[in-house]
C-alpha cells in the first residue's frame, strides 16, 4: 500500500493503523481528544483466477467518518 510520508507519524505511531478492521492510510481531522475524526481507508478486494493467473488483488482508497462511543470502540460510516 503507498501512504502519505506522515503515515507512520499520524497513524500507526498512535496506534491507529486498523480502524474497525480497515487499514488506515491517512487521518483527515482529530477531534479534541486527538483521536481520529475522518480517515482515508483502503479496500482491499481479491479473486481466485483458476487459469494461469492465480490469486489476483486490487485496493481502492475510501474516505470514511470514524464515529466512537462511551468505551473507545470506533465504527468506520462512508462519507
Amino acid at each position: 500500500m503507498r501512504v502519505a510520508s506522515t503515515w507512520a507519524r499520524q497513524v500507526a505511531h498512535q496506534g491507529y493503523a486498523l480502524l474497525d478492521g480497515h487499514p488506515v492510510v491517512d487521518v483527515g481531522d482529530w477531534d479534541e481528544q486527538s483521536r481520529p475524526l475522518t480517515v482515508r481507508t483502503v479496500v482491499l478486494c481479491g479473486t481466485f483466477d483458476p487459469t494461469i493467473h492465480g490469486w489476483r488483488a486490487w485496493a481502492d482508497n475510501a474516505d470514511r467518518r470514524v464515529e466512537w462511543d462511551d468505551t473507545g470502540a470506533q465504527e468506520l460510516v462512508p462519507l
